[in-house]
């Protein structure tokens, strides 16, 4: 007579299911923890961003001179870019309405009511309008927090100049994470 492998109960299945669920949630509310850096009176959640809000952005358009420039909010993409949200903004002033965004202009902070957005980090080349991709603050505070590499030194040894080159070059091309132009327009649809 041959005898079939016993095979687990249905109780050690529901346990073991339960049990995958309960790390599952732990983990995601491990990410969901915000950095102890946030302050409400200094900063805004992309959560609480609108559209029509109106800021403005600090630059150096040429020289050394910081410079104001303005920001009207057209919306946020929830969980969109590199599962972050991105908030969308057409700027105005200075050269703006002739150049667009200028690539040199990421990092530039974003203000409403003298509380930081975010920082400028994308625009869109070709554009007919100022539109910039703004980088939520919440989603920058927490780099603060990872350890320190203060005292950190790396070496490397080349043995030709090709090699040097070679190791210098970056690689945009990441596939899944290029910006479609088809696609992002017909999304900025839904904010004009």
């Amino acid at each position: 007579m041959t005898q079939f492998p016993k095979f687990p109960s249905i109780r050690f299945i529901f346990l073991l299911t339960l049990s995958f669920f309960v790390f599952q949630i732990g983990a995601y509310a491990e990410d969901a923890v915000p950095s102890s850096r946030f302050d409400s009176s200094k900063y805004w959640r992309s959560s609480e961003i609108k559209r029509g809000m109106k800021g403005y952005g600090l630059t150096v358009f040429q020289g050394t001179q910081i410079e104001r420039f303005d920001v009207e909010i057209l919306g946020v993409i929830e969980n969109e870019f590199t599962d972050t949200d991105l908030i969308l903004a057409v700027c105005s002033g200075g050269p703006l309405a002739k150049t667009g965004v200028i690539a040199g202009m990421s990092g530039s902070p974003i203000y409403i009511e003298d509380k930081q957005v975010g920082a400028l980090a994308y625009a869109w080349s070709f554009s007919k309008d100022p539109i910039a991709g703004i980088t939520p603050i919440e989603n920058m505070l927490p780099i603060l927090d990872y350890p320190s590499t203060e005292n950190t030194s790396y070496t490397a040894d080349f043995d030709s100049d090709s090699t040097i080159r070679e190791a210098a070059t970056v690689n945009f091309s990441i596939p899944g994470k290029r910006l479609d132009r088809v696609t992002w327009d017909q999304r900025f649809q839904s904010f004009l």
